[in-house]
């Protein structure tokens, strides 16, 4: 199916992809969008009416998904659909159905798609994922023993795009899979097309890690992939991380949504279904050949962070540079790097003002959409930072 997009040259490195179908895209995206845009400049959203963003995603190409699944075709693909239907009202048919969009998009490309959900904010240039994803046509984080993670995900040819689409649309309508949700349909395609799906590291290849795996049930037998195929030097959240740090969506709880939180102050929810048990991590920031970004660690070595999966929606807590403050020069140490060599780790603040805390509370949501203004907040409110956070491109 053909796509008119704007601009033409093959760009050196993936493109980054966001796929938001149905009601307004939320504010949220604005933040993942722009912290995206620090690292390259082919950015693309995929949205239903994008003539309703306005000004909005500045920079960003814009693609109307119908353009790609029309709404008979949606229609038909939710009453065929056997997936979880009960979930807040159907929310893993219309993530599937986001999937489909996301393929056909990604098969239409000549050069590799790096997708991202809204709520996902990415640390390291799409140029970089591409030297360790070779090999595979799709590469996707494990969740569970049965279940995978769309969060972040690399097409890495139009081929494994077109074999994303096709797999969800006939997974949706099999009736075998009555229940199944959207990343179990993920989970299920990965352990079947073994030669063409790769996973990518939930966290690096060292035994410094070992502790923060959990020995939970194989499921499809994925619990010994969580490691990875890739040869990359990065941890990939698929979830837990971005939820222990800043809770759970508060969509998903009969409660009170938790307050937001920062890397200096998490909420420390631990997923009992993932894999890895995030307890068991530290998280800071990772200065690198002058670079500095978040990473996590366990005793002596760290990894940095590809991505965090902001699951509480407060994104702008986690985005440069607003995370940058949170730090101070004069409690960084050197830590062993997993892929080799050493990088100073920058522990985070641990008090804010009693008035800072609360303007962050209240006045944060509303300044979501432009994260200079909140990091301007959160400098005076948590005090004197010497170090911003910077990203190299690539």
């Amino acid at each position: 199916m053909a796509v008119q997009v704007d601009g033409g040259s093959r760009p050196s490195g993936a493109e980054v992809v966001f796929v938001h179908l149905g009601s307004d895209a939320p504010s949220y995206l604005d933040v993942a969008v722009a912290q995206a845009q620090l690292f390259t400049d082919r950015v693309t959203v995929v949205v239903d009416r994008p003539d309703y963003l306005g000004k909005r995603l500045t920079g960003a190409n814009r693609v109307d998904a119908e353009s790609l699944l029309d709404e008979e075709e949606r229609s038909a693909f939710v009453r065929a659909s056997a997936l979880d239907g009960v979930f807040r009202a159907g929310f893993w048919v219309l993530s599937a159905l986001r999937l489909v969009v996301l393929g056909r998009y990604a098969a239409s490309r000549p050069w590799p798609v790096l997708h991202l959900e809204s709520d996902v904010l990415l640390y390291v240039a799409p140029s970089e994922l591409l030297r360790g994803t070779v090999g595979r046509d799709l590469w996707m984080p494990v969740v569970s023993g049965r279940s995978a993670s769309a969060a972040i995900l690399m097409v890495r040819r139009p081929e494994g795009g077109s074999l994303l689409a096709e797999w969800i649309q006939a997974s949706a309508a099999t009736p075998d899979r009555s229940g199944l949700t959207e990343m179990e349909c993920l989970a299920h395609l990965g352990v079947t097309y073994r030669d063409a799906v790769g996973f990518l590291p939930r966290l690096p290849s060292d035994v410094a890690f070992d502790p923060a795996f959990r020995c939970l049930p194989l499921g499809w037998g994925l619990a010994d992939l969580a490691r990875g195929d890739a040869a990359l030097s990065w941890a990939f959240d698929a979830g837990c991380f971005g939820q222990y740090l800043g809770g759970v969506d508060p969509r998903n709880i009969d409660q009170v949504a938790p307050r937001p939180a920062a890397y200096a102050s998490p909420i420390r929810f631990v997923n009992g279904d993932d894999l890895i048990d995030t307890s068991r991590l530290e998280f800071g920031l990772l200065e690198v050949n002058g670079s500095v970004g978040p990473g996590l660690a366990c005793g002596d070595t760290a990894v940095p962070l590809a991505n965090l999966h902001v699951h509480s929606k407060y994104l702008h807590y986690f985005a440069a540079p607003a995370v940058g403050t949170a730090w101070r020069a004069d409690r960084a140490r050197p830590r062993r790097l997993a892929g080799g060599g050493e990088a100073a780790w920058l522990v985070p603040q641990e008090k804010w003002s009693l008035l800072g805390a609360f303007l962050a509370r209240v006045v944060g949501p509303v300044l979501s959409p432009t994260p200079r203004m909140h990091a301007a907040l959160r400098g005076w409110a948590g005090g004197p930072a010497s170090r911003r956070i910077g990203f190299r491109r690539g």
